[in-house]
């Protein structure tokens, strides 16, 4: 049988408010002039703060991204409440259970404490066999702290954390919504599920997408 390592943010969770009230409080926090209103209109552009920033024609200093990344993280979670489900998504991802040997629940997020109070909340916890965040994969790492950036590089890990203990699987469904997530599954040699649900455009994941969906409520289109 198959298994499904599906992320959190974007694919099964709308965080586009969250996110970007997160990023606005946090620019201007670094002196930076900007709105709701203004970021909304390049949600889809990514999110990697240093692809936004040229964009946007503003620089930041490694000062200010370190900065920036606390910061986001503080005023990401503050604003839990402003996440939702995607709509069917849930009772898509009952429906393909049965087919899979295993589905995991992977996210670059750091804190694992509040991460899985949300899981838990918006329930999906039932759904999953295991779930891991970067914090999980700093102490399975043996260390304090796994780098955000470069994404790529601590996403494989990730994926690959999820998978470790399965010993036997048909094929492995790679279940996100920007290219990065998406490419780590690709590079990995696994099947890719992209979603238009998230932080990317179709033209930017197609390259590393096997099958595209509106959102992870059609999963039952693309699992066998």
């Amino acid at each position: 049988m198959s298994v499904l390592v599906s992320d959190f943010d974007g694919t099964l969770l709308d965080v586009r408010k969250r996110f970007t009230k997160a990023l606005v409080t946090t620019l201007r926090s670094l002196g930076i002039d900007v709105n709701f209103d203004q970021l909304m209109a390049h949600y889809n552009v990514s999110l990697n703060v240093e692809d936004l920033t040229k964009v946007l024609g503003i620089e930041l200093s490694p000062q200010d991204l370190q900065h920036y990344a606390q910061r986001i993280d503080d005023e990401f979670f503050s604003n839990w409440r402003q996440s939702r489900m995607i709509p069917g998504v849930v009772d898509a991802l009952e429906a393909v259970r049965p087919k899979l040997k295993a589905m995991r629940l992977i996210t670059s997020r750091r804190r694992i404490r509040e991460t899985r109070l949300e899981v838990r909340y918006f329930g999906i916890e039932h759904i999953f066999d295991k779930f891991f965040t970067r914090g999980d994969l700093a102490i399975a790492e043996g260390v304090e702290e796994i780098p955000l950036y470069p994404f790529l590089a601590h996403r494989q890990r990730l994926i690959k954390l999820a998978l470790s203990d399965l010993k036997k699987y048909k094929k492995v469904w790679i279940l996100g919504d920007t290219p990065r997530e998406l490419e780590a599954g690709k590079t990995l040699g696994f099947k890719t599920i992209g979603v238009l649900s998230g932080f990317a455009k179709r033209k930017d994941i197609e390259p590393f997408a096997d099958h595209i969906l509106d959102s992870a409520a059609d999963l039952e289109q693309v699992i066998d």
